[in-house]
């Protein structure tokens, strides 16, 4: 189908603001780009029990996660990841999501502040991640959900270091993880296929913005082969959690999901996929100018009450 009416909206905005935000050659000017949009496309939340701050030691310094907690509490958790590139976003650009997410599904969520690049290149990012999980696990009691109900979810960067996770803690022996909720994620940095091609300009994420993200991200070109970078390269997906894994139609990363998915499910992980017609990279955060946005949030958010369930 065509692009959402609604999403043509917010390109043509940011064409008449001076074209694709991602590609500056200022790192500071893209994540000033990225925090002004949240004001634009955070959409009202429901009430929740609680929002509070905790901090921990992390691998290369101390780090803050958010907790959040619903009237409705399932009992359960979910690690959240955001987007960015590896080098923008933070809570704050998530809150607004993770509020809806927690509130619709009833898990308690835990939304890290993890290390950005350049300033810190991978593995960075995906060492605080791991060891937020880790620390989730130890302090579970404590945080007032049950272990063996632990989630990971993440969108675009952040659907990379959930997926990365769940294959380290896999080949580790770390803890179990029940689900995985992948929101158009990053998967293979060395892609070429439809969707990069087709979507690779035009749509807000660009081809160009995807290669300044990476060349950001990684110390080393040839770091890209990594599965730890691009998990769509592991030696094998199978003994992996479940998935649910969400990409848009006028995404440059659409195919990447879909082959992920595809992958998952050959290896025989239970996976569902999902492409929104007429959306863009990024949508989920647009709920208040992107109809659709609310209803993907509530698909994610009724897949993780389900799969979390008692």
């Amino acid at each position: 189908m065509p692009i959402d009416p609604q999403c043509q909206i917010l390109i043509d905005a940011a064409n008449q603001a001076g074209g694709a935000p991602f590609e500056a050659a200022d790192i500071m000017a893209i994540r000033d780009a990225y925090a002004k949009t949240t004001a634009l496309y955070a959409h009202p939340t429901p009430d929740l029990k609680s929002v509070r701050d905790h901090k921990f030691d992390g691998p290369g310094s101390e780090l803050r996660i958010r907790h959040y907690t619903a009237h409705s509490d399932l009992g359960a958790a979910v690690l959240f990841l955001h987007g960015g590139g590896w080098a923008a976003g933070d809570i704050d650009t998530h809150d607004h999501v993770c509020r809806y997410l927690c509130a619709k599904s009833g898990a308690a969520f835990f939304s890290l502040d993890y290390r950005l690049a350049p300033e810190n290149q991978f593995p960075a990012a995906l060492d605080d991640a791991n060891a937020a999980l880790s620390w989730l696990h130890a302090h579970a009691d404590k945080l007032g959900f049950d272990v063996a109900r632990l989630a990971i979810a993440g969108d675009s960067a952040g659907g990379n270091l959930a997926a990365t996770v769940t294959l380290l803690n896999r080949d580790s022996g770390g803890p179990k993880i029940p689900f995985q909720l992948l929101i158009y994620p990053s998967l293979n940095f060395h892609a070429d296929n439809a969707s990069m091609r087709d979507n690779g300009e035009g749509y807000l994420l660009t081809r160009a913005a995807m290669e300044r993200f990476i060349e950001l991200y990684l110390s080393d070109p040839s770091l890209a082969d990594d599965f730890r970078a691009s998990p769509q390269r592991a030696n094998h997906h199978e003994g992996l959690p479940a998935a649910f894994v969400m990409s848009a139609e006028f995404d440059p990363l659409r195919d990447e999901a879909c082959a992920y998915a595809e992958t998952l499910n050959a290896a025989g992980v239970s996976t569902e996929y999902k492409c929104y017609p007429g959306m863009i990279h990024g949508f989920l955060r647009m709920g208040a100018k992107v109809d659709l946005a609310l209803t993907a949030l509530d698909d994610a958010a009724h897949r993780l009450s389900e799969a979390l369930h008692a």
